[in-house]
C-alpha cells in the first residue's frame, strides 16, 4: 500500500472513530472506578468540535459505515429516550446577528439607486432615504448596512 493511500485511510478510520464518539458517547471510569457513557464537549480531547468536523468529513466522503448512519438516525427517533438519551436539535446559527445576504442585497439596491439619481449633493443621503422607504428601514439603518458592506468588500478585493 502506498504511504499517501494509507494516510489518508488512517485519518478516514480515526474520523470515523471521533463520528462514532459524538454520535454514541464513549465509556470513561469514574473516580470509584465504575463506567460512565461520557459525551464529547469542549474540555474533552478531542473536542465536540473536533468530532463534528470528524462526522462531517465522513458523511461528505461517501460510502458512510452503517453504523454511523444508524446512531445519527437513533438522534432523530424521539420514542426511544431510555435507549438515546440524546437528540439533534435545529437552530438558526445567525440569530440575533447581521444577515448578510439581506446586507449584500440592500447595498446593491443603493448602489443601483444612486446610479438613477442625478449628480448632486447629498445623493447618497437621498438613495438611503429612498432605499430605508421602499423596505421600511430607517435611512440610518440603510446606511449603516451600506458601511459595513463596504468594509467586508474591502477585505476580499482591497480599497
Amino acid at each position: 500500500m502506498r504511504r499517501k493511500q494509507y494516510e489518508e485511510e488512517h485519518v478516514y478510520d480515526r474520523d470515523v472513530h471521533l463520528a462514532e464518539q459524538l454520535l454514541q458517547g464513549f465509556l470513561e471510569r469514574d473516580s470509584r472506578g465504575l463506567f460512565r457513557l461520557k459525551y464529547s464537549s469542549a474540555n474533552t480531547r478531542p473536542t465536540e468540535k473536533d468530532a463534528r468536523s470528524a462526522l462531517r468529513r465522513v458523511l461528505r466522503r461517501g460510502n458512510v459505515p452503517f453504523m454511523i448512519l444508524w446512531h445519527l438516525a437513533n438522534l432523530f427517533d424521539p420514542t426511544d429516550a431510555e435507549q438515546n438519551p440524546r437528540k439533534v436539535v435545529f437552530k438558526k446559527l445567525s440569530q440575533g446577528h447581521a444577515d448578510t445576504y439581506r446586507d449584500s442585497l440592500i447595498a446593491a439596491d443603493v448602489e443601483c439607486t444612486l446610479r438613477d439619481m442625478p449628480p448632486g449633493r447629498g445623493r447618497k443621503s437621498r438613495a438611503y432615504v429612498s432605499v430605508g422607504e421602499r423596505l421600511n428601514i430607517s435611512p440610518e439603518q440603510v446606511r449603516r448596512i451600506c458601511d459595513k458592506q463596504r468594509k467586508r468588500h474591502q477585505l476580499f478585493i482591497g480599497p
